[in-house]
């Protein structure tokens, strides 16, 4: 189980190494598989005696939204860009893929010793990570040397951590994920000071990487849990301590914030994320309402096989954007989706998360085992910061954030739909 979950946390720094390509569908590959056991899981319940297969609400709430997002994409482009089929097929999966790795597990349980071990080699790999940080923070030379598929990357005088992982967004992402696994256990397990104190830790081991995207996953993480989750009086004080809060992080960081608003929200830079947001908006307007397909625009098949669509809003002037050289053209996540599916896409995107947190928090609320709560607090922070880091890159698409996303939150509904008997296969 340990070499499992450092095969799916790693797997962009495996590839490094080895220099593999293969290396990088493991994410897919491993999908694929959930998938094809979920299928298999329903025939078998299904059995010789053609009984109607109950699958849960949830599930299939969620493959029908799915499906609707999967056929928008396909038909937008076969009406309005030119594509090649595998290509199209390839990108749309790939656009879809955390959604049938969550009702792949919510419809084939995983048994609850074997994901407690996995979430056991998580905080493992967390503490290496932890250290490793805090080392690469201190040491950046040392470190690039010692390790030499990273990178010294400085923002306002610092060298942003980076750890094992190839990016210090990467490090960021996973140091406060395994933050939000601590402060579940603290809300729920009776407020142990110690499981509090490791996910302050780790908060801000996370901040080391300097990326503004783990702020922001901190502020709502926080502020969900304090005044929704928790339900606490919206008190001066909570208010006052709130505010303080994020006056600090801006007084601290500004620099870093502002920098990273005029790279996405204002073209004073010239930034390839601006550019990719002001292109997805002209689509939206010209294509109205289905935008121009998956593998179009803002995706990595966009990219290798760099679609028509940037050379007529300009794109490919863009540094950073430019045929042969799109080192950006992943960067960020929505201008995708609003550029490939357009409105209606857009509107059942946003549709499946709200079902997928709407679920999460109503068993949350419902559910009165305590073990079973850990979990779907678990899930409920991992799709938050999945959000909050949605905006500033494809967080639902590319590893290993979509794997540990889709494990936690499918094996959290999973085991509250099922509770003492979740894991019969």
């Amino acid at each position: 189980m340990y070499i499992f979950a450092f095969t799916i946390i790693f797997q962009d720094s495996i590839q490094a190494i080895t220099n593999m390509s293969i290396v990088s569908n493991f994410d897919e590959a491993l999908i694929t598989l959930f998938v094809i056991r979920a299928i298999l899981y329903m025939l078998r319940e299904l059995g010789s005696n053609y009984r109607v297969l109950k699958m849960p609400k949830i599930a299939g709430k969620l493959l029908i939204l799915v499906g609707l997002f999967w056929s928008i994409g396909i038909i937008s482009c076969l009406v309005n860009s030119s594509y090649k089929w595998f290509d199209l097929l390839m990108s749309s999966f790939l656009m879809i893929k955390i959604y049938l790795l969550i009702s792949s597990i919510i419809i084939a349980p995983i048994k609850n010793e074997r994901f407690e071990e996995f979430v056991h080699a998580v905080l493992f790999w967390g503490k290496v990570s932890f250290i490793s940080g805090l080392l690469n923070f201190f040491f950046p030379t040392a470190w690039v040397k010692l390790v030499p598929y990273t990178f010294v990357y400085m923002k306002n005088g610092f060298s942003s951590a980076m750890g094992f992982f190839i990016h210090p967004g990467q490090y960021g992402w996973f140091m406060l994920f395994v933050a939000n696994i601590y402060y579940a256990r603290y809300i729920c397990n009776g407020k142990e000071k110690k499981d509090l104190y490791r996910f302050i830790a780790y908060a801000c081991v996370a901040c080391l990487s300097m990326k503004v995207k783990v702020f922001v996953g901190i502020i709502v993480i926080l502020a969900f849990s304090n005044f929704f989750l928790q339900n606490k009086k919206a008190s001066i004080k909570n208010i006052s301590m709130a505010f303080l809060g994020i006056f600090l992080v801006f007084g601290i960081f500004r620099g870093i914030i502002q920098n990273a608003y005029s790279m996405y929200f204002t073209d004073d830079t010239g930034s390839a994320r601006y550019a990719l947001l002001a292109g997805s908006l002209k689509i939206l307007a010209d294509l109205f309402p289905i935008g121009a397909g998956f593998s179009k625009f803002g995706s990595y098949y966009a990219r290798i096989n760099y679609s028509e669509w940037y050379y007529k809003y300009g794109l490919n002037t863009v540094w950073g954007l430019q045929p042969g050289q799109v080192w950006f053209g992943t960067d960020t996540f929505w201008p995708m989706i609003i550029g490939e599916t357009g409105l209606i896409g857009l509107v059942i995107y946003i549709l499946i998360l709200l079902l997928l947190f709407v679920d999460l928090r109503r068993l949350w609320k419902k559910v009165e085992d305590n073990r079973v709560r850990v979990f779907l607090c678990m899930g409920l922070f991992a799709l938050l910061q999945a959000i909050a880091e949605s905006s500033g890159e494809p967080s639902f698409n590319s590893s290993p954030q979509n794997v540990m996303v889709g494990l936690f939150i499918g094996y959290a509904i999973a085991s509250a739909i099922y509770l003492k008997t979740c894991g019969a296969s």
